[in-house]
């Protein structure tokens, strides 16, 4: 007798639609689990400026999936966006609160679902609203916790655990000291999605668009803004790349105006900042690229440890020349992908960086000899973790 497929909430505290990694990721998972055989539900919150649940045409159109799923919008009270960002968090928490209030009565009288988290705020406050998932949630973890207090609140919420699904090894060390059982571990790291390299412009009509005279050599950079992620690094850099463009791609967190004057004041003339592009756009710049950067810095523990980086595994599947800080996370990235060839500086250091662009652009390490993991494979992977991990069904 063929089993009954796994039933899965996907719990994302993301908007959706939306231009952040996390709600991109999200999608990308959702479908990919959908095609590996779960009967799959995509659960976000209602957010400021999203009036109702994401249809099919749009995440199609921002993120090139195919593959339809169920999509559910519940309530949370979202005023975030009416504080500076430096107020944010107590608005946030507020939001995350609601939303875990509104999970809880949604999924109550569903016992045969799996509810599947990636966020560890919804988590712990699934635990504090004594939320009736015991042992059927499965918790999907991007970062550990640093602080005392923190990591015993995480040890606490994992207790209701099946099981986790980890980046890598690190976070996996990390999250048995916190007393998960080794078996219930699964590293899976991210993955590519393949399709958003199909049929896209020529590199050098993209560059035409973009007024980039040719012959210029092309430093790119896609993801973040934050500090963590080494932006401030590539910037300093760019002063010391005087003959080539580097285009920064990404524009979250708004901080546009920082970096253009910090460019200003340091009088470096060879920086595109493109704001906020769809994951689609973002293959593009990527294609016209001579040399694509990952300049996470060592200072953060989320940046240098944590991550699965899936800008990453995107430069290694666009097969151009990659820099990368020399970190544990983006050597971990890079040992999935067999052959890759990267050249490792120093995190933190503009000159470092200069020098390994100008080794890269001068003799360009030979592309991987295998493609990077995609999400369906990783979505498979997960699945037969549950699967191993699977409460038994009420009454059986």
């Amino acid at each position: 007798m063929t089993p009954a497929p796994l039933r899965l909430a996907y719990v994302s505290n993301a908007r959706i639609p939306g231009d952040r990694a996390h709600a991109y990721q999200s999608v990308l998972v959702c479908e990919a689990l959908r095609q590996a055989g779960a009967d799959l539900e995509l659960i976000h919150p209602r957010r400021r400026g999203i009036t109702g649940p994401a249809r099919h045409d749009e995440l199609a159109r921002l993120y090139g999936i195919r593959e339809r799923f169920q999509v559910t919008q519940l309530y949370s009270l979202d005023l975030i966006d009416l504080f500076p960002r430096s107020l944010q968090r107590p608005w946030f928490l507020l939001q995350a609160l609601t939303y875990a209030v509104s999970l809880r009565r949604y999924l109550a009288d569903k016992p045969d679902v799996l509810v599947y988290v990636r966020d560890p705020h919804t988590l712990h406050f699934l635990r504090v609203l004594r939320a009736p998932f015991g042992g059927r949630i499965v918790f999907e973890a991007h970062r550990v916790p640093r602080g005392a207090r923190a990591r015993r609140l995480m040890s606490r919420a994992l207790a209701d655990t099946a099981c986790i699904v980890v980046l890598n090894q690190h976070l996996a060390g990390r999250y048995r000291e916190l007393g998960v059982p080794e078996a219930k571990v699964a590293v899976v790291p991210s993955g590519v999605d393949r399709r958003k390299f199909e049929r896209r412009p020529a590199p050098a009509a993209h560059r035409q668009a973009l007024g980039i005279p040719g012959g210029v050599p092309v430093v790119c950079y896609a993801g973040s803004l934050e500090t963590e992620k080494g932006i401030y690094t590539l910037l300093e850099c760019a002063g010391r790349l005087s003959d080539a463009t580097v285009v920064v791609v990404g524009g979250w967190p708004p901080v546009g105006p920082a970096l253009r004057d910090f460019c200003r004041r340091h009088r470096i003339t060879n920086v595109r900042l493109t704001g906020q592009v769809t994951p689609l756009e973002v293959t593009d710049y990527l294609l016209l690229a001579d040399v694509l950067v990952a300049p996470n810095s060592a200072g953060s523990p989320a940046s240098a440890e944590d991550t699965s980086p899936l800008k990453f595994f995107e430069y290694v599947a666009a097969g151009k020349p990659i820099v990368a800080s020399d970190v544990p996370a983006l050597r971990a990235a890079a040992a999935e992908c067999a052959g890759c060839a990267v050249v490792w500086v120093r995190p933190d250091d503009p000159e470092s960086l200069a020098a390994g662009i100008r080794m890269a652009l001068r003799q360009p390490p030979p592309p991987c000899s295998a493609a990077p993991p995609d999400w369906l494979s990783r979505a498979r992977d997960i699945l037969r973790h549950i699967a191993s991990h699977r409460p038994e069904r009420p009454g059986s």
